[in-house]
């Protein structure tokens, strides 16, 4: 929300998700700039004769104006498949700024298009980082294990050049990993992480990755529409 029928628009953040950036006397910058250059083309346009009831058509106009040159939800990545493409996809689950259900429900979408979750899982994996804000580390989280680009990528290349895909990445909660304090594996989607049961929980030798076919969260039963098919503000 908020429409007037109750449907969904989009995701709203995960629980425990700093609201900093939403609960401030004023609304982020780049949503305010985005209506009055992107949206309206006006840079006079006032944001303050936004109303609940309105808010959906500023969406929708939004997705109707510029999705085709701005959108990079197209589920069909048959052509980068078959041309020997891998990609890593990763989002830490207290981004406040892009929602992560959203990369949920795109590799949701793709899996649908792509033939399902196996053949998607031979070019295409998803790594949730749980803790991790936008991008990177979450204050609020000073133990959660890092995103770490250098070794994401070394992910990447060990897949490209070896064939070598990955089931996890072993993150850490120091960008040194000598003096980090806690580890863990960050499986990749659907799968979940599990405590062997001994151990130090701070150690990421302690956890493993296992099959979870009943993630909530996997499934098209929780894609939205692409974008324009809702009918809002037309």
């Amino acid at each position: 929300g908020p429409t007037k029928n109750g449907k969904q628009l989009w995701f709203g953040l995960e629980p425990g998700t700093s609201l900093a950036f939403l609960d401030g006397a004023s609304p982020f910058s780049i949503s305010t700039q985005w209506l009055q250059y992107w949206v309206e083309q006006d840079p006079s346009f006032d944001w303050h004769i936004i109303r609940e009831a309105t808010f959906p058509n500023y969406f929708t106009q939004s997705e109707l104006k510029f999705h085709d040159v701005l959108g990079t939800d197209n589920p069909d990545l048959g052509a980068f498949r078959d041309n020997g493409g891998k990609m890593i996809l990763y989002h830490g689950l207290a981004d406040f700024l892009i929602f992560p259900r959203g990369s949920y429900n795109y590799y949701n979408r793709v899996e649908d298009v792509m033939g399902g979750l196996k053949q998607t899982l031979a070019f295409y994996r998803f790594f949730p980082y749980p803790g991790n804000g936008h991008c990177g580390g979450n204050p609020t989280q000073p133990n959660a294990p890092l995103i770490n680009s250098n070794d994401l990528f070394s992910a990447l290349v060990n897949w490209v050049e070896n064939d070598v895909a990955p089931d996890s990445i072993i993150a850490y909660n120091n960008a040194n990993k000598a003096i980090a304090t806690v580890s863990r594996p960050i499986c990749k989607y659907p799968d979940k992480l599990v405590y062997k049961g001994t151990g130090s929980a701070n150690e990421a030798a302690n956890f493993t990755c296992v099959e979870q076919k009943n993630d909530p969260l996997h499934g098209s039963e929780h894609v939205i529409p692409d974008p324009g098919a809702r009918g809002e503000g037309r």
